[in-house]
């Protein structure tokens, strides 16, 4: 009978972790920090939480309604071959003071199926931008596109850090690799030029732009 009741323990302990781990996945892709989900065990208090969850501005997806905008070629073409090339943005941003000019960093390398890839990142954009600049598949949820099945919808995200460049894990499916080291998702790692960054099976490397 004790036995039994072991086994019981064991299995809804089992079903516990793994649910509440999918619960941290859900939030941590939602842009919250996954801590949140210990709210899940306050009663009325995870109802709150709940419907907050429902109806707030994701962080996840905020600037998400005008990345069409911002991201297809001149003339609204889509992103096409895993490419991205400086100009490709249907909207220039120079009335925004410029930020697309200057100085600032190229990603280029070839993506799993071998076609070129080549990220634009002005150092203007990142300054500007508290959120930095998202690399990923859907350009619907990323400022900078790469059409590759390897990467997901919001990959990582370019930021700087103490004037630096800096790149962050989004919580990818294939993960993040920086001179062949794999990065853990929300903490930044700083990029230097020469650096080699895998995104799935998209290899780049960093240069001054």
């Amino acid at each position: 009978m004790e036995g039994a009741n072991a086994v019981h323990v064991a299995v809804s302990l089992a079903i516990f972790a793994f649910f509440m781990w999918c619960y941290v996945r859900i939030v941590r892709r939602a842009g919250y920090s996954g801590w949140w989900v210990l709210i899940l065990l306050v009663p009325v208090v995870n109802i709150v939480m709940v419907w907050v969850f429902a109806f707030s501005n994701w962080p996840a997806l905020r600037g998400a309604g005008v990345g069409a905008a911002r991201l297809g070629r001149p003339g609204g073409g889509p992103v096409e071959g895993g490419t991205v090339l400086p100009g490709q943005r249907a909207a220039p941003r120079r009335e925004r003071g410029g930020v697309e000019d200057g100085p600032g960093w190229v990603l280029s390398g070839f993506d799993g199926a071998g076609k070129p890839v080549r990220l634009v990142v002005a150092e203007a954009r990142l300054r500007e931008s508290a959120d930095g600049v998202v690399i990923g598949r859907n350009p619907e949820l990323s400022d900078l596109v790469i059409a590759d099945q390897s990467v997901s919808r919001r990959h990582a995200r370019l930021r700087l850090k103490s004037g630096d460049l800096a790149i962050e894990d989004l919580d990818s499916a294939n993960g993040t690799v920086v001179d062949g080291r794999v990065i853990k998702a929300g903490r930044p790692v700083p990029l230097d030029p020469g650096a080699a960054v895998e995104l799935g099976a998209v290899r780049l490397t960093l240069t001054r732009g």
